[in-house]
């Protein structure tokens, strides 16, 4: 009966850490170039194990992996400034989320400024070239209007968008300054929106690499009622991609870059 016993407690630690090890997997790697769409006339190079990139960088990877909502991810890769820089560069790093269309979810549909619930004060035509609002005037200066919103979020991802740059008015009504032309009608009353374009930044957003190589990681797991939370997927995630960005003319070195789905 001893003997039985011991042969119990043996089979159950090997099915014990077969289930531990399975708990962590690599979804994604991007070890070379070859990972990365890289943008027509950027340079990309290829250095000792490394990938260096001079200019304004704005990069994601070629593959995209299932997001499992309930499980967690961890986001991971090396960085660090290229001895010949005179300022430590700056660089986002983080995930361009997909949706189950396979259509990347753009960060204005998601990322709502909280307590800019607003209507239209007057209709919009398309052609219209500055749309009039009625409601909060915490507004930002410049961004993204959100129609047809729900006060419950529940609208996100809102593809419904147009951008604006400018806006003025006194009291209740604000009149905004669109990009381009409307292109598409809304009637006077919609419910409407402040957007902006912030990116799911969770490994850096605008941080530092240091001179020497730094490891850079951040987990991530369930979904948020909106864009706003970098440790959430967004609403309508079903799969995503590693991006990093470097918003000026900088050089930044990396590799090791990596995405481990810690638990189910």
């Amino acid at each position: 009966m001893k003997k039985r016993f011991t042969w119990i407690l043996a089979i159950a630690a090997v099915f014990s850490a077969v289930s531990l090890f399975a708990d962590k997997e690599k979804v994604l790697s991007a070890q070379s170039a070859a990972s990365w769409a890289i943008p027509s006339g950027w340079q990309f190079d290829w250095t000792s194990g490394y990938l260096s990139a001079r200019g304004a960088v704005n990069l994601c990877t070629n593959n995209s992996f299932k997001v499992y909502p309930d499980a967690e991810y961890e986001l991971s890769g090396l960085f660090r400034t290229p001895g010949g820089q005179p300022d430590l560069t700056r660089f986002e790093f983080g995930f361009d989320p997909i949706d189950a269309n396979g259509n990347p979810i753009p960060p204005e549909s998601v990322s709502c400024v909280t307590g800019t619930d607003s209507i239209l004060a007057a209709p919009v035509n398309i052609g219209d070239t500055a749309i009039r609002i009625r409601g909060n005037g915490t507004w930002h200066k410049n961004g993204h209007i959100a129609f047809q919103t729900n006060p419950s979020f529940s609208d996100l991802p809102n593809r419904n968008t147009a951008a604006y740059f400018n806006y003025g008015g006194t009291g209740e009504v604000m009149t905004l300054s669109l990009r381009n032309p409307m292109s598409r009608a809304y009637p006077a009353g919609t419910a409407v929106r402040n957007h902006n374009n912030q990116r799911l930044s969770i490994g850096s957003r605008l941080g530092k690499a240091p001179y020497e190589w730094t490891r850079f990681s951040a987990r991530i797991k369930g979904v948020g009622l909106m864009g706003n939370i970098n440790n959430q997927w967004w609403p309508g995630t079903a799969q995503a991609k590693v991006f990093i960005q470097v918003p000026g003319n900088a050089a930044l070195d990396f590799k090791d870059v990596s995405v481990t789905r810690i638990s189910e």
